[in-house]
């Protein structure tokens, strides 16, 4: 009764609780449509509500349907890993707001010394450590979810073994489809130097041979493999190029390789120090010597006729701010400085940054308008045996949120 004396028309309240009750009272198919449009990360922590919810989101099929729906635009986050060896992933946020996430994320693919091969759209392709006589596995690892899954070896798909493999590359492209391909390249038994490719599809979990044979220049590596355009496309120190697209089942090149920016006139090995894909386009750059600090990041043009030059990067003009770069040179001859640093990655976000890596600090470097970020402190720690520079090129990888089933 009111303070009136007037009775309380109103209904009185419900003697539920706001929680479990609640939710038991919305309809599975609108909390499945609910529940597909939230963010990969929100999803896997929601999955703790109930046991409806954790059977939902832990189901393929919604996983499949969320990664179409859900497509990474630019990557969270980067993965460093202080040795080329690992058990766990450090993660370094790339936004100052970013919180929730995880200090690190373990590489639980159930075997010991895993390396990671590849980034790709938000899997990793990874590989045990091969010893001498001994052949090596590849899995297929989703950070976000912490699943694995193991590529089948060719030899228990085909019967065969004596054809060497020489490299595998991932292609996911979630805005094409959430399933996977394995793309290796393996030696024929025909002259050397001649190859095959056979496609792994995460779809019908079975291998397909190409069409065709195929030459390659001597020192291609193929274990650098990028995913780009519905292609894999590989580099060579010497900057020869292989290119195969894999629903044409067709090869071509990439465009040659603009002039050494070093002024040397040599034409030996190249020093690439990035080789990928960000935010839809190819770039390349390399780095010759410590000694330099200024150095040309190229794109392919839309049309694929020719690299052009697009950022002019300047990390000597950090040297104010960053004193830490400076170091001198342990030959008591030389009284020359050069600079601490090592570029880890190019991303998209939502501008092209260079994450950069000086002594004890990642730093972010906006490519548009030069300016920086500090993005993780190292701790001491980190990286025990690595001298001052903790991670290299080679220990750095994209981390993009995704659902998708491995």
């Amino acid at each position: 009764m009111h303070e009136s004396g007037t009775m309380d028309s109103s209904p009185p309240p419900s003697s539920s609780s706001p929680g479990e009750t609640q939710l038991s009272d919305i309809p599975e198919d609108l909390i499945r449509e609910i529940l597909v449009r939230v963010p990969p990360r929100c999803a896997v922590r929601l999955q703790t509500v109930s046991k409806l919810w954790l059977f939902i989101v832990s189901g393929r099929e919604f996983r499949l349907r969320h990664t179409v729906l859900n497509p990474p635009v630019s990557p969270a986050a980067v993965l460093l890993c202080s040795s080329p060896f690992h058990d766990d992933l450090r993660i370094v946020p790339l936004a100052c707001e970013a919180t929730n996430f995880k200090t690190n994320v373990p590489l639980s693919i159930g075997a010991p010394g895993v390396l990671i091969v590849q980034s790709c759209n938000g899997l990793l392709l990874c590989r045990t450590w091969k010893t001498f006589g001994s052949s090596c596995d590849y899995y297929v690892f989703n950070p976000t979810t912490n699943q694995s899954s193991a590529v089948p070896r060719l030899a228990a798909c085909e019967g065969r073994s004596s054809a060497a493999v020489f490299g595998l590359a991932l292609a996911f492209d979630p805005s094409d489809s959430p399933f996977y391909k394995v793309v290796c390249v393996r030696g024929t038994d025909g002259p050397c130097r001649r190859f095959q490719i056979v496609v792994y599809s995460s779809k019908d979990r079975k291998w397909t041979n190409s069409t065709r044979e195929f030459a390659a220049p001597f020192d291609m590596v193929f274990n650098n493999g990028v995913f780009w355009r519905g292609a894999v496309h590989w580099l060579s120190p010497s900057g020869s190029s292989l290119s195969f697209d894999i629903a044409q089942e067709d090869y071509g090149e990439l465009p040659k390789l603009p002039a050494r920016g070093d002024n040397s006139g040599m034409t030996g090995s190249r020093r690439f120090r990035y080789f990928g894909e960000s935010g839809g386009h190819l770039y390349y750059f390399e780095i010759h010597g410590n000694m330099t600090a200024r150095f040309t990041v190229f794109v392919i043009e839309s049309d694929c006729s020719t690299w052009s030059p697009r950022y002019e990067v300047e990390l000597d003009l950090m040297i104010r701010d960053f004193p830490e770069m400076v170091r001198k040179s342990n030959d008591p001859d030389d009284a020359s400085n050069y600079y601490a640093f090592t570029t880890l990655l190019l991303l998209k976000r939502p501008q092209p940054s260079l994450v950069i890596h000086i002594p004890g600090k990642i730093l972010s470097y906006d490519l548009g308008n030069k300016t920086v970020q500090n993005i993780y402190k190292v701790p001491p720690h980190e990286g025990k045996g690595h001298g001052k520079l903790h991670y290299s090129c080679l220990g750095a990888y994209e981390f993009f949120e995704t659902l998708a089933p491995v």
